[in-house]
């Protein structure tokens, strides 16, 4: 268990930077699928695209308690 202490303490700045790499990668899909919501003729590609949203918020959550446990 010490190991893993001392491990997560020595990489954290590793680790905060993976996570906002990723949350930075998350940020211009919503702003992709946002737009790709505003422009769905039909509500199958709305649909789509809610889904997709709510996957990027599961990631942001996953992000958020990395984050959370690394600090």
């Amino acid at each position: 268990m010490g190991f893993l202490i001392e491990a997560v303490s020595t990489y954290s700045a590793y680790i905060y930077a993976a996570c906002g790499l990723v949350a930075l990668y998350h940020i211009y899909k919503v702003w992709q699928v946002r737009s790709e919501r505003r422009q769905a003729v039909f509500s199958l590609e709305r649909e789509k695209a809610v889904r997709e949203l709510y996957g990027i918020f599961y990631v942001a959550m996953v992000l958020l308690i990395t984050m959370g446990l690394t600090y």
